[in-house]
């Protein structure tokens, strides 16, 4: 614990860069407007595969898309392969840290892995980003996601930076990509789905979200007693 604290300390003065749509070419914001997914990649010194940033327009408030991304111990329940997310501890209300197990395909094998989290209220949305603790299968990890306003609606911009352990990952390229792609248009039909089908979800973890702001450690009746294995 004493460990992932200092670690928290090291990172969290890295403060989240401002992000609009107002950032982006106007044939971008046509294509997010009509539902399509935009995909940037840029090669990374160091690893087989390149850094993913995808934009995704989602019907739903930033608070809304926030709340649900951050459902720490729900998301094995909507994102891709995840099988297990089980939040174990706290730095502060806004940092927590969460082990997670992901199904992969053949030949690559399951992975478990930590990662801890940090989020930030902004003047037009909510940002959160994230870093390995430890992994089986990567040698590091980092990503964040912003969710702004977009005309009422929301905007996500996801940045994903992986270096696998394994020199022969970059067979597999085009796998970590498509698998990102849908990982993240089920991420943004989930938290649609949740605002017309799941009031209670939703008003459970946007007040999780709205009360950390506010100092309360509210996140914290998410990290429980992992269940014995029979």
């Amino acid at each position: 614990m004493k460990k992932q604290f200092l670690f928290s300390l090291i990172l969290l003065p890295i403060a989240a860069f401002p992000f609009s749509s107002k950032d982006m070419p106007d044939n971008d914001i046509d294509k997010l407007k009509k539902g399509e997914l935009i995909l940037i990649k840029r090669d990374v010194a160091k690893s087989v595969w390149p850094e993913l940033t995808l934009y995704k327009k989602i019907d739903a408030t930033p608070i809304e898309a926030a709340a649900i991304f951050m459902a720490f111990d729900h998301q094995k329940n909507y994102i891709l392969d995840i099988v297990k997310s089980r939040p174990i501890s706290m730095d502060s209300p806004t940092s927590i840290v969460v082990e997670y197990e992901r199904k992969n395909p053949w030949p690559v094998p399951d992975e478990d892995y930590t990662n801890i989290h940090w989020f930030k209220k902004l003047p037009n949305g909510y940002h959160i980003k994230w870093q390995g603790l430890k992994s089986d299968n990567t040698e590091k990890v980092v990503g964040e996601a912003y969710f702004v306003d977009f005309g009422g609606k929301t905007l996500l911009r996801y940045t994903i930076e992986v270096h696998p352990k394994l020199k022969i990952a970059g067979m597999f390229t085009g796998t970590m990509i498509s698998k990102t792609k849908e990982s993240v248009e089920g991420i943004a039909s989930y938290i649609e789905f949740s605002k017309s089908n799941k009031p209670d979800l939703m008003k459970k973890y946007k007040k999780m979200l709205s009360d950390s702001f506010k100092g309360i450690w509210s996140y914290k009746v998410l990290i429980k007693p992992e269940a014995k294995k029979k």
